[in-house]
């Protein structure tokens, strides 16, 4: 369903199909609406008399709509101030329904819409009623909102700072109103605040309203159907009586009534197969059910065990001409001499066994295998352990015949019928072993190394009463086994994000994207969505198929890709994302679609990224694509192409999102996922430098049509000891491009070293710079736009005070123009701080208020080491300056080990 439409689409292996269908709508009583033949995709109107809608298809299953399964996403938002009533409704299928407003049991107005958006004009003090009525899945619903004035609600209001620095002093300001906005004394209140790390939230407290009369519903009906839950005591199943319905209807006119009731001998159908090959599925029929077939072998040879685990479709491929069967059934086998297999078509032929036709022989059996059988089935059964890759598909190939594998974590499964002798066990793009397949091993593939334990005949034959029904199946080849890997790939595209999580983004913005319906037409729905966040060294990316929501959001600058099927894609216009709202951006622009290197280059990344928790990759992920999207004027001018790729040199890793320059010119690029590059050297230079965070900056020389093979060296420093610089006063001059800072302060061995992510500890456990904008406070990214602020005197010292509560004030009461006023001194962290209040007066009044203070230092240096080390213990330790001023500014940066000072590249 999409908005006011219900809308129909054909999707083969994953893919949008082009398909003649059949629609048909039902009501609630099953009489039939509407019927079309369309084409599809295709959209219908929503029909609130409509309780399913049933689209069928050649050669496909069908499908249904129950609309009662669904949510009529119709809401009334209604509330009442001291002079007027707000109604306001939600309604995103756009549903017509009868509304009726009462005061008392006295009925006001009434109307009949599909929008309600309105204000009354009421000065009374009673309560209202609204009862919305409307159509959905057939049956008849309502709705209603009790509208009255909360008369014992205080509304609090909080006056302070919305950002201050560690130490520093405000005044904190609240007001307290009644439901008419009067100013109230005498209220007694408390009010404190609260680090955001903690994610507390404001407790309730009790509202002492006055008992109110609710209204007296009359006139109410209700009728049964067989759809109603409470009806279901009264159904009931039975076997079809088909000879009755059969004389009665003429049922075996129906192909699939004469399957289920073959007569006289052997039912057979042949139909030209979708892929060519020729196939075919045999069944054995009782009374109308199909029967377990335990092993099935068609000219002697077994093609198939209902007690193996693997996903292989009940259709085998056979030549054409007449071949021989054999059922094993729990009671019976049954032979087939001959059935004729026409080429080039998909035959299923079914018999019934109770009785058997004359000319079917069969012979008694028990229920169980015998030892014998055990012995000679299990030299045909695969055992092998569980996959421990998720995200991905296993196969088993042999003669060029793959047999799909259950891909689940952990336990013992089986396959078959495999035949002893050389095989191939394959998790594309993951993992390959070729293999001499022995009988009676169990088999457990990993990297570079294959392990068996032996099975007896026991544990891989067993009896099973699994049942085959699927009477449209297709034989598995390397062609499906291809359309499924891409399928398994769209799939995991269309549900795939960043492993991050956004929250800690620190943003309250959210963006709703919506894409016009005519650019879904032309490309189908986009793979995924990437949205970029414009001038900032750190973007907000997120990719996931069909996002329409972007939560978290720093204010700023926005663009969407849109990334499709056939790696075309569409740049939107750019949007201003703003605070304290919902931003929406509709992307409307069909005729602007592309095709380069770049859309194929991210689509590969993502692609590549969908299966890999490494945390390198994930924590480089933003840059890489942010990389490619912002090449937007490769050089393509003369010169010559280089091609290498990128290898750490401890371990010939490779390093991905190196940065790849041509010191001088205009061109450069980004390794891959693999480490690979590949750029053209302009004429005149025939050098390139290398660089990313970590390793040791690198310059190479390159000739035309060369492949080099480049190492990175870590730029890690192994320390004992380390010295602090502190900045003087002021940091930044008035014209904010210079800087001062004064000597070394201190030196501390690595023994007394703790520190954090947010920051840096002395031996004592000061702090002795801030932490930041700690993303998980919400306090703004690097980069962001901050108002101005004076900077205290005080702002580089060294900060002592920290705790976890910046002040409780459970004694304040307002004076008689309903005001409460108070100054805190803030503690020395850098975090989000929520302030809450709660209050009440004497008559019972209450109310409750919540607000926030950002506190942040415009400056700062982190030290990253682990929290603790022993003796004996080295360790690599990673500085960096971080400057959320929003303008460039110079710093020097430097490391003391044993007292010896050297400059560092900024991180």
């Amino acid at each position: 369903m999409d908005g006011d439409s219900v809308r129909f689409s054909c999707f083969y292996k994953g893919l949008r199909k082009e398909v003649q269908a059949e629609i048909t709508a039902y009501d609630i009583e099953e009489n039939e609406l509407e019927e079309k033949k369309v084409m599809l995709p295709y959209a219908l109107p929503l029909n609130q008399l409509c309780a399913e809608y049933y689209a069928e298809a050649e050669g496909m299953e069908y499908e249904s709509l129950i609309l009662k399964d669904h949510p009529a996403l119709l809401d009334i938002r209604a509330w009442k101030n001291n002079d007027s009533i707000f109604i306001r409704t939600q309604n995103s299928h756009k549903l017509a329904f009868t509304w009726y407003l009462y005061a008392g049991t006295r009925l006001l107005d009434l109307g009949y819409t599909k929008n309600l958006d309105t204000a009354f004009i009421s000065h009374g003090k009673n309560d209202f009623t609204l009862s919305v009525q409307y159509l959905w899945g057939g049956k008849p619903e309502a709705l209603f909102r009790t509208i009255r004035v909360q008369k014992n609600r205080l509304n609090i209001r909080v006056n302070q700072p919305s950002l201050v620095y560690p130490g520093k002093e405000s005044n904190v300001d609240i007001f307290v109103t009644d439901y008419n906005g009067n100013p109230v004394p005498g209220v007694d209140l408390t009010c404190y605040g609260i680090t955001r790390k903690f994610g507390s939230t404001l407790t309730e407290i009790p509202v002492f309203q006055e008992k109110y009369k609710a209204p007296k519903e009359y006139n109410s009906f209700r009728k049964s159907s067989v759809y109603d839950d409470d009806s279901m005591d009264n159904t009931f199943s039975e076997s079809l009586d088909y000879p009755y319905f059969n004389r009665l209807f003429g049922l075996d006119t129906l192909t699939y009534y004469r399957f289920l009731y073959p007569t006289d001998s052997v039912f057979v159908s042949s139909t030209p197969s979708a892929d060519g090959i020729t196939q075919v599925a045999p069944f054995i029929i009782r009374n109308g059910v199909i029967q377990s077939v335990k092993v099935l072998y068609i000219d002697e040879i077994p093609r198939y065990f209902n007690w193996v685990n693997q996903l292989r479709p009940y259709s085998f491929a056979v030549s054409e001409g007449r071949h021989h069967f054999r059922f094993v059934l729990a009671d019976k086998e049954i032979s087939v001499e001959s059935v004729k297999i026409k080429p080039g078509c998909e035959t299923v032929f079914s018999l019934n066994d109770d009785p058997l036709p004359p000319d079917i022989s069969f012979k008694p059996r028990k229920r169980d295998f015998t030892s014998f059988e055990k012995n000679q089935l299990s030299n045909y059964v695969f055992a092998y352990r569980g996959i421990t890759k998720p995200g991905y598909n296993a196969y088993l190939i042999q003669d060029q015949r793959p047999i799909p594998l259950p891909s689940r974590i952990g336990g013992s499964f089986l396959a078959g019928p495999v035949t002893p002798g050389m095989a191939k066990f394959e998790i594309p793009g993951y993992l390959e072993h070729a293999f001499n397949l022995e009988p009676l091993f169990q088999y457990e593939f990993l990297t570079g190394v294959i392990k068996m334990r032996s099975k007896t005949p026991d544990e891989l034959v067993f009896n099973s009463n699994k049942v085959t029904s699927a009477i449209g199946d297709y034989v598995y080849t390397r062609n499906t086994m291809e359309a499924d890997e891409k399928a398994l790939i769209h799939q995991l595209r269309r549900n795939y994000s960043l492993k991050e999580k956004y929250r800690i983004r620190g943003g309250g913005c959210s963006l709703k994207i919506e894409t016009d319906r005519e650019i879904i037409k032309a490309k189908g729905e986009p793979l995924n969505a990437l949205l970029f966040r414009c001038n900032a060294d750190k973007y907000a990316v997120q990719e996931c198929g069909n996002v329409s929501d972007f939560q978290f959001l720093l204010p700023g600058l926005y663009y969407v890709m849109l990334l499709f099927e056939d790696d075309s894609y569409l740049l939107s216009d750019t949007v201003e994302v703003k605070s304290n709202g919902i931003n929406y951006l509709k992307i409307n622009n069909p005729g602007v679609f592309k095709k380069d290197e770049k859309s194929k280059a991210i689509s590969e990344a993502i692609t590549k990224s969908i299966r890999n928790s490494s945390d390198v990759l994930n924590n480089a992920k933003e840059e890489y694509f942010k990389s490619l999207i912002e090449s937007k004027n490769p050089y393509y001018g003369p010169g010559f192409k280089v091609s290498g790729r990128v290898l750490d040199q401890d371990d010939n890793a490779p390093v991905p999102f190196v940065s790849i320059m041509v010191p001088g010119a205009n061109s450069g690029t980004t390794s891959d996922f693999d480490g690979n590059f590949s750029l053209i050297v302009p004429e005149g230079f025939n050098t390139i430098a290398l660089s990313f965070v970590g390793y040791e900056p690198q310059t190479v020389q390159v000739r035309p049509g060369e492949s080099i093979v480049v190492k990175l060296k870590s730029s890690m420093m192994e320390i004992q000891s380390f010295e602090v610089i502190e900045y003087r006063v002021p940091l930044i001059s008035k014209d904010k491009t210079s800087i001062g800072y004064s000597s070394v302060v201190k030196a501390y061995g690595v023994e007394s070293l703790a520190t954090t992510v947010g920051g840096v500890f002395s031996m004592d456990g000061n702090r002795i710079s801030s932490r930041g904008f700690n993303p998980v406070t919400g306090v703004p990214q690097p980069g962001s736009s901050l108002p101005e602020l004076q900077m205290p005197e005080f702002y580089s010292s060294l900060r002592t005070n920290f705790t976890d509560c910046a002040y409780w004030k459970p004694d304040l009461t307002t004076d008689a123009n309903g005001k409460a006023s108070f100054r805190v001194k803030y503690p020395d962290d850098i975090t989000r701080w929520d302030t809450y209040v709660l209050g009440m007066d004497g008559h019972r009044h209450s109310g409750i208020a919540e607000n926030m203070v950002l506190s942040y230092k415009p400056m700062l240096a982190q030290l990253f080491m682990p929290r603790f080390l022993v003796a004996g213990d080295t360790v690599c330790a990673l500085g960096k300056v971080i400057n959320y001023t929003g303008d460039s500014i110079p710093v020097t940066t430097l490391f003391a080990v044993n007292g010896k000072s050297s400059p560092c590249p900024i991180c």
